[in-house]
């Protein structure tokens, strides 16, 4: 045992890194497991020694990948070769095109037939990317199911295996890739609720396998959510949680989405085996409708207020990939004629009370949900209206949100 723990976590000894993947081999063994221990020694500026499951693809069930677009054919095709790429055999992709058919459209899609097997869906209503989601579900036949956004790029062919491994394991019922920016930065290695108000990335903008508070950016984790840019879920438990929630538009059904895949018992995972570019926003833009903050409200005060274990109340992505800096306060804030309850705080204000800058970043705003408390915080600060947490708290929830469930 010493010397396991010896050599965990930096350049460790050839019999350290022997005792290590001994151990974890037997440990699979006698819980009647099958995967291969691999160990990686990343040098002593990336963590050291590390171990990892390779989890043997037991069987290759049909995977049904189901990609949304809105016909941005340049970014469609990077993510379609990127996919066949991974050459898994026993694989139906269905785009559900949401730009309206025409016969350009229609030609394009039988010219990429000719290379990859393609099934072309059209939807006619009002763009609703649950909804959108769901119907490819409706007419695939996968066991297993992966929706892809158009936006994304699969990096390492291995990724759709590595995925695999993971869902196919009883006590996982869905897995997310770590998702990379166009600089090699991490977009995403897994999401967490509380941080920035409704949920965010964990370690956006950390290097690949770097040292955080949370321990290594390249440890696959058990996490509450993952996002729906790249998620993978076995359909049985898709059907088991009602699907992706309709009453998002654009965003939040992911994070609702695997809230209850945590809820039904299973474990949410994200892999950093599994790479993914996704230009973010490149199909339908930044900005979220307003409705779906309103509509995020109810299921998070589930997980951020009951739930505490699962989210990070005084979280930062900056503090948390270790850059220099106070860690944040969470501030409340709220101008009471803001159409969405969020505002902007001068620069001034915001540096001063994040100890980060923050430009005028747009802070989401928690005081609904009633977690935190502030004391001795000015109510004016650089002109803009503050509401401290515990005069929010007196206010109606009502006043901010819609009526529960």
């Amino acid at each position: 045992l010493n010397d396991l723990l010896a050599g965990a976590g930096f350049e460790a000894k050839p019999y350290q890194k022997v005792a290590l993947q001994r151990s974890v081999s037997e440990h699979l063994t006698r819980r009647g497991l099958q995967g291969d221990v691999v160990t990686e020694d990343r040098g002593r500026e990336r963590g050291g020694l590390f171990v990892r499951i390779k989890w043997a693809v037991t069987h290759r069930p049909k995977v049904s990948a189901i990609i949304p677009t809105k016909h941005n054919r340049k970014l469609l095709e990077r993510c379609l070769r990127s996919l066949v790429a991974c050459e898994y055999g026993n694989l139906e992709v269905i785009i559900i095109d949401t730009a309206g058919r025409t016969r350009a459209r229609e030609a394009w899609y039988r010219r990429m037939q000719k290379e990859i097997p393609l099934r072309i869906l059209w939807w006619k209503k009002p763009f609703n990317w649950s909804a959108v989601c769901n119907w490819g579900v409706r007419e695939s036949d996968g066991d297993v199911l992966l929706f892809l956004n158009d936006d994304t790029e699969i990096l390492t062919p291995d990724s759709l295996e590595e995925m695999l491994g993971w869902v196919q394991q009883p006590d996982v019922g869905c897995v997310g890739a770590q998702l990379l920016s166009q600089d090699g930065a991490i977009q995403h290695g897994g999401m967490t609720a509380g941080m920035f108000g409704f949920a965010d990335y964990l370690f956006r903008g950390a290097r690949q396998g770097q040292g955080t508070l949370l321990g290594s950016t390249g440890w696959y984790r058990n996490l509450l959510a993952v996002s729906g840019a790249c998620n993978m879920v076995r359909r049985e438990v898709f059907e088991q949680v009602r699907g992706w929630d309709e009453s998002f538009i654009l965003c939040g059904s992911d994070s609702v989405f695997c809230f209850r895949v945590h809820e039904a018992g299973y474990k949410v995972v994200c892999t950093p085996y599994a790479k993914v570019l996704h230009r973010e926003g490149a199909t339908r833009g930044k900005s979220i409708p307003k409705e779906d903050f309103y509509t995020s409200y109810w299921p998070y005060q589930k997980v951020v207020v009951i739930q505490e274990g699962h989210h990070i109340p005084f979280g930062h992505r900056q503090r948390l990939i270790g850059v220099a800096g106070d860690a944040p306060i969470l501030l409340e804030e709220l101008h009471l004629d803001a159409p969405v309850p969020s505002s902007e705080l001068p620069k001034k204000a915001a540096d001063s009370l994040a100890g980060v800058p923050v430009g005028d970043a747009q802070l989401p705003m928690v005081i609904g949900l009633g977690k935190y408390r502030l004391d001795g915080l000015s109510e004016h600060l650089g002109g803009c209206i503050v509401r401290r947490c515990n005069d929010a708290d007196e206010r109606p929830v009502g006043q901010f949100f819609g009526p529960g469930p």
